[in-house]
């Protein structure tokens, strides 16, 4: 049997909603999920014993990954890939770097100073590196990664209300923001290639404009709440999602992935999962 770990912030909650959707097409497979807050996640270390788990002082973490999980700490052995889900490669750095440049040779506001497009892609893939960077000092060697995006908020934080991104909605409405979505995909793809990473860029299928959510992929509820939860997608997503990871590391037929992007199918996997050997 194979054995597949799922890491990741919150974000891989609504992964863990596809668990179906994903045994349905592998189910000679082990699937083990393990997720903590974004605040958590950032802090995560693997202690002596190789565990993987909140820092020894975030009492808050320990208590959701024991509430979410069923345990504060996962060990790393034994697992034939890992898939994780928790990096957002500093979309917000590059929502502040568009306020105050233009892109030579793109649709430009015409009010701000412009820089090449080649260093706008220099600065999106040093960027990359530095979450990957981060995300190595969580994984053991040796094991093939996918890294799966953490969907864009959704498309409503450009509305007025408690949720509201003024600095995404910005980004958004920028003139050349469909050609800036393109370079920071391309850089998230870039990097993680050369590093032999796989990739699952955001489904097509659930974009709702560059760098924007289909509010129909919002949680049940959360565009009705007070505070609504505009960040966090619901199980329609996850489903999708785990799908194509499951067809992407069984093999899948040419052109089922259409919708999910290019990217590496590392390591061993490129064997259909019912075949695959486990751990030695």
């Amino acid at each position: 049997m194979m054995r597949l770990l799922v890491l990741g912030s919150s974000q891989a909650a609504a992964l863990a909603l596809g668990r179906d959707a994903f045994t349905a097409i592998a189910p000679a497979t082990e699937l083990t999920f393990f997720a903590l807050p974004g605040a958590s996640w950032s802090r995560t270390r693997i202690d002596e014993a190789g565990r993987l788990g909140p820092a020894p002082d975030d009492r808050f973490g320990l208590r959701k990954a024991a509430e979410w999980n069923g345990c504060e700490r996962i060990g790393l052995q034994g697992f034939d890939h890992i898939a994780v889900s928790a990096a957002r490669f500093h979309l917000y750095y590059l929502a502040r770097l568009m306020r105050a440049v233009d892109i030579h040779g793109l649709p430009a506001t015409g009010a701000l100073p412009r820089i090449s497009r080649a260093m706008l892609s220099d600065t999106l893939a040093a960027w990359v590196r530095e979450d990957l960077a981060a995300l190595r000092t969580r994984l053991p060697v040796g094991v093939p990664v996918t890294m799966i995006a953490v969907p864009y908020p959704l498309a409503a934080t450009d509305r007025p209300g408690p949720s509201a991104e003024p600095g995404l909605a910005r980004l958004r409405r920028h003139p050349a923001a469909p050609e800036i979505e393109r370079d920071y995909d391309a850089a998230v793809a870039g990097v993680l290639s050369a590093a032999g990473i796989g990739w699952m860029a955001q489904p097509d299928a659930t974009r709702a404009g560059p760098f924007a959510t289909d509010d129909g992929f919002a949680r049940p509820g959360a565009l009705e709440a007070e505070k609504p939860d505009l960040r966090h997608v619901g199980a329609d997503y996850g489903r999708m999602v785990m799908a194509a990871l499951a067809r992407r590391l069984g093999g899948a037929p040419p052109g089922s992935l259409a919708d999910i992007g290019p990217g590496p199918l590392p390591g061993p996997l490129s064997k259909p999962l019912s075949a695959t050997a486990g751990p030695p």
